[in-house]
């Protein structure tokens, strides 16, 4: 088997596994995190959210329509169609004949809902915790979006995601500084909640966008 784009599904593919075995592992030692993060949802929240999505997938396809070389990613060098890199393998078994075969990307987005949490809390902890000055929102928010670049999808989306991580750098900071009058000298205290609140704004973008993936998925078995 010659073709590189089967070497790079396979690596992509065990990877992913790997990481969802870890982050399975991880929520059910703090299941109680699943609650946590979900008892503080509301419906402003999920508009705010609703309106991001737009935003970002609008701002996405606005630059991929203008802006030709915005359709390119490096996965476009291995595959005339480009794609995620991470998502591709399972996206290929969504195309299978065999049923069985094509509901294994609905048992995975189904887990990953329930794993959001966990995801995200990793990301949060990486480009919002500590950063509450506009300077350092607005270049965790740039690193935020261009991370995405390593899984060869276009690149309008990183761009576009940029104002997703200015949107959760804000949200963050109006929480610290929000909370910043009641914890005197305990600055751990007001990066906590902060670090919560982002946790839960990013946590229901990412179930927004896999419950659309989901029913897709599941629309296209009939």
């Amino acid at each position: 088997m010659s073709d590189p784009v089967f070497y790079l599904k396979g690596i992509a593919l065990a990877y992913s596994l790997y990481f969802i075995v870890s982050m399975a592992r991880e929520a059910f030692a703090n299941i109680s995190f699943i609650p946590f993060i979900w008892k503080r949802v509301h419906p402003k929240m999920i508009a705010e959210v609703f309106g991001i999505l737009i935003l970002v997938v609008g701002t996405m396809m606005f630059l991929m329509v203008f802006i030709p070389f915005m359709r390119i990613g490096w996965m476009n060098f291995f595959a005339h169609e480009g794609g995620n890199i991470i998502l591709k393998p399972f996206t290929d078994l969504a195309e299978s004949s065999d049923y069985l075969i094509r509901c294994i990307p609905v048992v995975l987005l189904t887990v990953l809902i329930f794993l959001a949490p966990f995801i995200v809390k990793v990301e949060e902890e990486i480009f919002r915790y500590g950063h509450t000055e506009w300077g350092a929102v607005s270049w965790q928010s740039v690193k935020f979006g261009l991370i995405h670049l390593v899984l060869g999808i276009p690149l309008a989306a990183p761009v576009a995601l940029t104002f997703l991580g200015f949107f959760l750098g804000y949200k963050y900071r109006k929480a610290y500084l929000e909370t910043l009058p009641y914890c005197g000298e305990d600055l751990n205290m007001a990066h906590s909640r902060a670090i919560a609140t982002s946790i839960v704004y990013h946590t229901v973008f990412d179930c927004m966008l896999f419950v659309l993936l989901l029913v897709g998925l599941v629309v296209s078995f009939f």
